[in-house]
């Protein structure tokens, strides 16, 4: 049995019914993946941390955000100990935290989120939020020089 296998079968086993919206077997998934870390003794990498964004992003799905915020922090923890400040995953990080305050209606803190990514991939841009008409968009423009 290939375990490093089994584990990126888990994750995208969990990313699959997560997308049919079959939040039970998403979630089954989550915790085989993450008995699978443990198991494996691999708590505290890379991989953890991307298995725990995963589950994360299944618990914002599945509408347990105060799990997913969890998560998320657990990932996060593990990529800025882990990671170069300006690898991509760390920006993806960011977009996925968003995506979690976006639905707690929480607009303010999806913007700083998402111009937190930027600024760690290095990207010559910022997010600003705007209200129309009642409605609540995001804009990207050129950051101010400092």
């Amino acid at each position: 049995m290939d375990v490093s296998n089994d584990l990126v079968q888990l994750n995208e086993l969990i990313g699959y019914h997560r997308d049919l919206s079959e939040y039970d077997k998403s979630l089954k998934y989550c915790e085989q993946a993450l008995s699978l870390i443990e198991e494996l003794n691999l708590t505290g990498t890379v991989d953890h941390a991307t298995t725990l964004l995963n589950v994360a992003n299944a618990y914002r799905a599945a509408g347990l955000h105060k799990e997913s915020l969890k998560a998320h922090n657990d990932a996060y923890q593990i990529y800025k100990n882990t990671l170069e400040p300006n690898d991509e995953r760390i920006a993806s990080f960011y977009n996925n935290l968003s995506l979690l305050y976006q639905e707690m209606e929480q607009f303010e803190i999806t913007a700083l989120n998402l111009t937190e990514g930027f600024l760690e991939s290095d990207a010559d841009t910022k997010v600003t939020v705007g209200e129309e008409t009642g409605a609540t968009y995001f804009y990207w423009s050129p950051k101010e020089s400092v």
